[in-house]
């Protein structure tokens, strides 16, 4: 009966943080209902959701290959006696799972590469694309180890509720990443005209305006991105070199540079970091479920099978959060700005430049979109305020 209690009681507060971190500053508002054909064409309309199309369809099947993949894994190490102690016989486990799935990955990455080149999205060689997913290789199965060696750690001493300490230990593991990007986030300094209007626009956002870097496209792609990485003295804004050049014009990177302002000034980074927080509890808790004494041949398997499968059900959620925040940087950016105009052709830009389908079927935007749609964007855009319902 305590131990309920105790989880009535860890539930009530998640959701209590939770409601607290999902408040933005984004009004009630009157969104018009725009045809996205009047908006962005029908032709590239059409041609958007072509081009989506093949990726979803891949992007699907690498997701159902990879658990798959996973499962095998699992299945396998039931059965497997390597002589080993339990530590190494988990990292061994760990490096067959991270290799397996990396390998039933290569298929799917190679045939969107293709469909991104044939269309002229990117630019990328086939070698290049190789040589990063080994890079990217060495580097999940670096982090893939160093979990496992720390989850053997604490299961020495907490044993089988191990996984108490895995959730904090994670965020930390997280917030130094988070901050070390921002140090390292590489490219050269934007032209001083457009640093000056990063001051401008840092000043009537009150934030201290962060390194603004300008950094080649990757894969040589056509789109147009930016990013806010860092936290405090590591804040960044990298800006994708294609932002400035056409069809992307001043007044459209002006925009970009507001909207990256505004993920600093909200401290959207800081509380993305709380969610994680607080959804790595759960998540901790069932990978423990599952993998419960570690000495088991299949302990790091089972983890490893769970927590991909828990990630998938937590990405609805997790975009959703992320597509809050980003429609309230959308929304202080144009506060800032006071250029709807600039805004609407930004958007359009970007469904040309990389062929994103501006209105994408709601599969799509509930498991693959972190941000609002083009079409969602325009809308706010042009939208006005309206007064409160009563009782808010």
């Amino acid at each position: 009966m305590a131990r309920g209690a105790t989880y009535l009681v860890v539930a009530g507060v998640g959701l209590w943080l939770a409601s607290l971190l999902w408040r933005t500053s984004v009004p009630h508002l009157v969104t018009p209902k725009l045809d996205v054909d009047s908006v962005f064409g029908r032709g590239l309309v059409r041609r958007t959701a072509s081009y989506e199309r093949f990726l979803r369809t891949d992007w699907v099947l690498l997701v159902v290959v990879q658990l798959a993949t996973l499962l095998v894994v699992l299945r396998r190490s039931r059965r497997l006696r390597l002589g080993l102690g339990p530590a190494s016989t988990g990292l061994v486990l760990a490096a067959v799972a991270v290799t397996a799935t990396w390998l039933a990955s290569l298929p799917f990455g190679l045939a969107a590469l293709w469909w991104r080149r044939r269309h002229g999205v990117v630019h990328e060689s086939y070698g290049a694309f190789l040589a990063g997913r080994a890079i990217s290789l060495a580097g999940t199965a670096t982090a893939a180890f160093v979990a496992v060696g720390i989850a053997f750690g604490l299961a020495g001493v907490l044993g089988r509720r191990w996984w108490l300490a895995a959730a904090p230990a994670a965020t930390l593991a997280v917030l130094a990443f988070t901050f070390a990007a921002g140090l390292l986030a590489g490219g050269m300094s934007a032209p001083a005209p457009l640093r000056m209007e990063e001051r401008r626009l840092a000043t009537h956002e009150h934030v201290a305006p962060p390194r603004l870097l300008v950094v080649d496209a990757p894969g040589g792609s056509r789109a147009g991105n930016a990013e806010a990485v860092g936290v405090d003295g590591a804040r960044r804004i990298v800006l994708w070199r294609t932002l400035l050049r056409r069809p992307f014009a001043p007044s459209e990177v002006r925009f970009v540079v507001a909207h990256e302002l505004a993920h600093h000034a909200r401290r959207h980074l800081w509380k993305g970091l709380a969610w994680f927080g607080l959804l790595s509890i759960p998540v901790a808790w069932l990978v423990g479920r599952a993998a419960g004494d570690l000495r088991a041949a299949h302990a790091v398997p089972a983890a490893l099978v769970t927590l991909a499968a828990a990630q998938l059900a937590l990405w609805p959620l997790t975009n959703a959060i992320s597509r809050r925040y980003e429609a309230e940087a959308d929304w202080i950016a144009l506060r800032t700005t006071r250029d709807r105009a600039a805004a609407r052709r930004l958007f359009v830009a970007f469904a040309r430049a990389g062929l994103q389908q501006p209105d994408p079927p709601a599969w799509d935007y509930v498991f693959l979109e972190d941000h609002p749609t083009l079409l969602q964007r325009v809308e706010q855009a042009l939208s006005s305020r309206r007064a409160p319902p009563a009782g808010s």
